[in-house]
């Protein structure tokens, strides 16, 4: 695969963001693209990137660098105006995080390297969710095993796990919050209209039937797509021959999310 250089990383990275997220940033990882790598040749080099337009829609962007990444967080989503200008009273949220070496957690690392989105985002967007007034906010991925093991998503000082925070969320907020695993949690499937030559593309019912779905990506490279963020990380959304489409086509894929999904404002939270 032909290297990028930092500047084609960064236009790339300005032109695939996408979706309400807040976003641990970690340089240099790479996220792996399944058993044996990948049987299909690379994909293209990206497009030339073009600035924006005078016609295109503007994004408020948010970003914020420190060590406290749970206050980092609700900064950089109180600059917007707060997660109420997203979600509103008795909605469903979905929170899409990119989880794709958790069943490998128990090596202690996966967090810590980048490979996954930090816990402390993760909970601290569930909570803004609630303080918002959501009826329930779901927190799941569908990546690499059927069961995902929520308590070896730690946070990075090792004091707490997501499994045991959804259940305190639940408990002060009175709401139902949960982890899910999609592959097993998710009772039924949606088909969604696309123009990959399936004609369609199917993703889990319980993430399409949200009211609101917020990702929240880990920005790093990927062999296939180059770069994972928002709109890649839904990958774990899609059932296998979605995922394959969105990945190894991966710049009309996203094209196709925006126009069906414009996203939302955009957070990024980076660590120091």
């Amino acid at each position: 695969m032909r290297k990028l250089s930092r500047r084609e990383f960064v236009h790339l990275t300005a032109a695939a963001l996408g979706g309400v997220a807040a976003s641990g940033c970690s340089g240099g990882t790479t996220e792996p693209s399944g058993p044996g790598g990948p049987s299909e040749p690379p994909p293209p080099p990206p497009p030339p990137w073009n600035p924006p337009g005078p016609n295109d829609p503007i994004i408020p962007v948010s970003a914020v660098q420190g060590t406290d990444l749970a206050g980092m967080t609700e900064e950089a989503l109180n600059r917007l105006g707060g997660i109420g200008q997203v979600v509103r009273q008795d909605e469903t949220v979905f929170i899409k995080p990119n989880m794709v070496t958790l069943p490998w957690g128990d090596s202690g690392t996966v967090f810590t390297s980048g490979e996954c989105t930090k816990v402390e985002i993760v909970v601290a967007v569930a909570e803004e969710c609630l303080k918002a007034g959501a009826a329930e906010v779901l927190i799941g991925d569908g990546s690499q095993m059927p069961t995902l093991n929520w308590r070896w998503a730690t946070t990075l000082d090792g004091s707490t796990n997501l499994s045991d925070e959804v259940v305190r969320l639940s408990n002060h907020y009175g709401k139902p919050v949960a982890v899910v695993s999609l592959e097993v949690d998710s009772p039924n499937w949606t088909e969604v209209p696309s123009s990959t030559p399936a004609g369609s593309i199917t993703v889990y019912s319980m993430v399409a039937q949200a009211d609101r779905v917020i990702s929240i990506p880990v920005a790093k490279t990927h062999s296939n797509a180059q770069l994972t963020l928002a709109f890649k990380n839904f990958m774990g959304d899609l059932d296998s021959g979605g995922q394959d489409a969105l990945q190894r086509t991966a710049h009309p894929r996203v094209q196709e999310l925006h126009r069906r999904h414009p996203p939302g404002p955009i957070c990024a939270v980076g660590r120091q």
